[in-house]
Parts: structure tokens; sequence; C-alpha cells
């Protein structure tokens, strides 16, 4: 892996110097108490980008905003009662994108089923009975579809921490960005209730029979939603931009989620502009609206209005997470979720800042975020979760609770030795390496384990044999290029060059580049197809079925070992094991092509 100079030490040691920890929790209290909730595409969403736009033009930053018409759904009403064995009114808040009841509401048995995976769901006739559920482990939404192909009428979830106050909102919902006409709504009630009266209500459901009575509206509509985007122009290759960026609405008040988010971003782009000749890419901040009803906003973003720009110029992501802990709550290990080829350049980066004690990593599609219509525009990605994830706090997507007199503001350490330090650090050697950091041997390391375990799932009834010995090849050739750009990159900082032969070289290295990126383009671009997201058809659950990369062919494989007949999805599977093998094809020539573009600029360099 590449070494650290001095001189990125220095920049990100000057840069943490100038940070103000105290503008950080300025920005998230303006977002906590002076704006407030910020629902999707509402009123005070709208403020949140007013605000953002001041602040970061008072920074001398040019601001672009784009509205959009969103597709979104608002609580109206949610109601929960207990008939039998006793009466008993309980609290509930009804979920994202739940069907809703008539004004009688339902009355049925309740039932509960776990976790409400698709393991302790299958084989169980729900038919007209009302689900309770777990929080935890299992998407709301895949709980949610797993309770209803089984018969439920409706779902009840239950938090997952102590006390009478509801969080774990969200949507329940399978889909991403605006709905098609074939999106799949969800066609039965969700709602949840504390973990106090999930436990009573369990506690009674495991003893005798209970009857309830459950009611939810709520109200889908197009709304005016809005993006926003900031531009700090790179000193040495302006037309290649990492980009960073955060969501604007929440459930709540948004303390922790999003404000805490933003007002860290805020800071990183107003330091950002006190090192303006020191950073060689375009730095690009972004604030997506809607993303709590399905990322709505980020997903017009990238799919319609930015969509060339970011297939052409975008060569990182960076989802940022509140830089704020929460109050009373001890921080975790760190977690963060990469693209494979980021892999090795975002644990490099943690070990040399001496964070990787109890460091743990995963893939970035692996959770649901803004990240996700960058990653299946074929850019790399990272999500730093930071050390404590949302599912830890209990204060995360809570109507009232997740307040700014609940985050703690006593621990300056985290936020600046923390989370500013790795995320500054992130974006700063990314913006500043002349040859891209990436790994596309890591993309073989994972085809060749999948395609090996889906031949297994598919009881042999595929050959892959062809295509693993072709991963093997890819991740060979792959890494071999990845060595040859490291000697490359030390070249070029060993000896750089002035006048003619740098304008040059510049030039040599941003087509190596661009060209080095449509590894990734071409093989995103055959894995996954965006329209499944956005049609809520996904149908990879965790933690039951492997959370493979793979997802196209998935698809097919989740089908079968629910039980669908091998001939109906064998045609789909050859389709894919055809598109694989042109994908392979398509990227080893484009090794080959980008090892003589090396050539070239090692002879430059001398």
């Amino acid at each position: 892996m590449p070494a650290t100079t001095a001189k990125a030490r220095d920049l990100e040691e000057a840069f943490l110097s100038e940070v103000s920890v105290e503008n950080i929790y300025r920005h998230a209290e303006v977002f906590s108490e002076g704006i407030g909730r910020r629902l999707p595409a509402s009123a005070q969403e709208y403020n949140a980008v007013v605000y953002i736009k001041k602040v970061l033009e008072s920074y001398g930053l040019p601001v672009e905003v784009d509205s959009l018409d969103a597709f979104v759904d608002r609580d109206i009403f949610a109601s929960l009662e207990v008939l039998t064995p006793e009466r008993r009114h309980i609290l509930c808040e009804s979920l994202g994108w739940s069907a809703s009841t008539d004004d009688t509401g339902i009355t049925a048995p309740l039932v509960f089923v776990g976790l409400g995976s698709h393991d302790e769901v299958r084989g169980k006739d729900l038919t007209g009975k009302i689900a309770l559920v777990r929080s935890g482990k299992v998407w709301r939404g895949g709980k949610l579809r797993n309770v209803q192909e089984a018969g439920a009428r409706g779902m009840i979830m239950f938090g997952g921490f102590s006390g009478h106050f509801i969080n774990n909102l969200g949507s329940v919902s399978l889909h991403f960005g605006n709905p098609t006409e074939n999106t799949v709504f969800p066609k039965v009630p969700a709602a949840v209730v504390s973990y106090d009266d999930g436990e009573w209500l369990l506690a009674q459901v495991t003893k005798r029979e209970v009857t309830v009575r459950f009611g939810v509206r709520r109200d889908r509509v197009w709304l005016p939603s809005h993006n926003l985007v900031a531009t700090l122009k790179g000193s040495r290759f302006p037309d290649e931009e990492v980009w960073s960026g955060a969501h604007l609405d929440n459930w709540g008040p948004g303390a922790w989620d999003s404000g805490a988010q933003l007002a860290g971003m805020l800071e990183i782009a107003r330091v950002a502009t006190k090192f303006r000749d020191r950073i060689g890419r375009s730095l690009k901040f972004g604030a997506f609206g809607a993303h709590e009803c399905g990322l709505v906003g980020c997903y017009d973003f990238a799919f319609g209005k930015r969509k060339k720009e970011i297939q052409e110029r975008a060569v990182f992501y960076l989802n940022h997470v509140p830089f704020i802990n929460a109050r009373g709550i001890k921080k975790t290990g760190l977690l963060t979720q990469s693209s494979p080829e980021a892999d090795d350049f975002v644990e490099r980066v943690i070990r040399d800042l001496g964070f990787d004690k109890g460091w743990r990593t995963n893939y970035a599609l692996w959770d649901m975020s803004d990240h996700i219509p960058f990653i299946l525009n074929g850019v790399s990605v990272c999500q730093q979760r930071g050390w404590l994830e949302c599912y830890q706090n209990p204060y995360w997507h809570s109507n009232g609770a997740d307040t700014y007199r609940n985050l703690d503001l006593e621990d300056h350490d985290y936020v600046r030795n923390y989370m500013t330090k790795l995320n500054s650090a992130l974006l700063l050697r990314l913006a500043n390496a002349p040859l891209l950091p990436f790994n596309f041997s890591r993309w073989g390391e994972v085809f060749e384990r999948e395609l090996k375990g889906i031949q297994t799932r598919l009881a042999n009834k595929a050959d892959f044999a062809s295509l693993v010995e072709l991963s093997a090849e890819y991740q060979r050739r792959a890494a071999a290029l990845r060595t040859a750009i490291e000697h490359a990159r030390e070249a070029c900082e060993a000896r750089p060059l002035r006048g003619d032969p740098a304008v040059r070289l510049d030039a040599l290295l941003g087509s190596f580049n661009r060209a080095y990126l449509q590894q990734s383009r071409t093989i995103i671009s055959t894995l996954y197809n965006p329209d499944v997201n956005r049609r809520g058809e996904l149908l990879i659950e965790y933690p039951e079925d492997d959370l493979g990369m793979l997802q196209n062919v998935m698809q097919y494989v989740n089908q079968f070992t629910r039980g669908a007949n091998w001939e109906g999805v064998r045609d789909e599977v050859d389709r894919e094991k055809g598109r694989l093998q042109d994908m392979f094809r398509r990227n080893l020539d484009g090794l080959s092509m980008l090892s003589q573009q090396l050539d070239d600029i090692r002879k430059l360099i001398g």
C-alpha cells in the first residue's frame, strides 16, 4: 500500500488545526433547535437549504440548488388499542410508506414472529393476523415484506432500547427514488411502539390470545424538495471531483441524524477554503432532500440532472455520518463501508491515523444511504459510520429525542480528533493522489468467492467454472497493475516536473485516471440494475441470504433458494453469466490499455 508522504501529513495537520469544534456545535444547534423537525420535502427541509447555502457562500464557495418534485408520504394518524384480554391504548407511530386502513381500522389477533426474518416467518400462516416483531438485524421493510407474504394484515414493531419513547422510525418501502409505474408499495399497515410497550405486548401474547384494533392513515403526495451542491475548484485536476455529502431531512428534530452530519461537512468546507492551492482535485459538498422517503433527492441528483457530471468527473464519494457523539452513549469500534476497490485505500488511512483498533469494515451496498446512487453510477464510495452506529443510539430516528440537548457537547476530542480527522484525511488524500489509489483486484476476489458460492447455492445446476477462472485472471492482472501504479506514483512524487513537462504529465495522469475509473463503471453496470431498486423488488435480505455483491444474478439465486423452479430462472441465470463474461472481456482489455498508458507516464517522468 502507498506510504503517506510528509507533505500529506503536514497538510492534514495544518487542516485539523484550523477546525473549530464550536462551529460544528453551533451548526448542529441551528438544524435541531432553530429549524427543527425537517420532514422530507417540508418547509423546514427547505429552510435547511437556505441556511446551508448562506453559510457556504459566506466561505466564498459557489452554491447551486436543484429543485425536484418528490413523491413522499405523511403521517396523518396511527392508533393501537388492545381489546382483549384487557383494554389498553398503546402509543404508536406509523412507518413511512405503510399502507393505510379505513377509519375503523383492523381488528385482529396479535402474533409474535421474532425479528420478522424470512426463516422465522417461513411456514407460518399469518392470515388475518397482525404480526408483532422486534426491531434489529432484518431491515424493517424486509420484516414487513415477509409477514405480508405470509398473509398478515399488519405489523407492529417495537424498538430495542428500554423506555417509553418511540424510536426506529423510518420507511418500510423497498423502493428508492421517485416511484415508477411498476414500483411495489407495501400492501398492509405498519407502525412502531416503544420498547416497554412492545415487551408488555410480548408478555401478553405468550400467555394468551391478544386481540387489537389497529389503524393507520398516511397521505401520499407530490411536493417540492431540493438538493444543494457547493464546489471548491481543484488546483491541479479541477475536472476530477471528490464528493462528500449528507441528507437534509429527518423524522424528528434531527440533531444527531442529520444535523451533526451537515454540521461537520460545513466545517470541513470552511477549512478547505483556507487550503485551496494545496487541494488538487475539486471538492464537491452535497446536501440531499427527501432522503427518508427512499433516497429520493439523491436518486434524482445522481440519475437525473447530475448524472453526466457524476459519470464523467466523480472519482469518489464520502457519505458523512454524525460528527458529534450522542449523550451518555459509549463509543464502539469504528465501522466503515466501502466499495471493494476502495478498501485498501480506506484501510491505509485508518491505520496511518491509528484508528485500526476495533475497526470493522464491510461493503457499502450493505447499507442504505445517499452513497447508494453514487456507487450505482460506478463511483468508488465510502460510508464512514464512525464509532457510534445509528442502531446503537436510542435517539436515532426518534420524533422527540434526537435533540441538541441529547448530543455529547463535552467530548471535543471525538469531534476533532476522531470524526473530523478521519473524514478530512480521506478527502484530502483522494484529492491529492496523482494516480487514484484504488485496487480493482479486490473485485477479482469478490467475483471468485461469490461465483463459487452461487454455484453451490444453485446445487451445481449452472456451471460457473469458466467465470471463476476469469475472476482469478482479473485478480492477478489488476494486482499487477496496482503495483505498477504505486511505483509510478512514487516516481511522480520523487521527481516532480516543472513547466511544459509538468503540463504534459498532468494530461497523461488525467487520461489514465479517467480510463481507470471505467473499470468500476463497467463492473457496476453489469452487476446492478438501478431500476430494480427503484421498483422495490430487491430480494436480498440480511441476515439469512448472502449479501452478495453480484446483485443481478443473486436475485435469481434467491428466487431459486426460496422455492422457485429451476426452469423458471435458468434463462435469466444464463443471461447474467453472459453479461459477466462480457464484463471480464472488456475490463481485461481495459487493463492492457491502462498498462500502455502507464508506460507513457513512466517514460515522461524518466
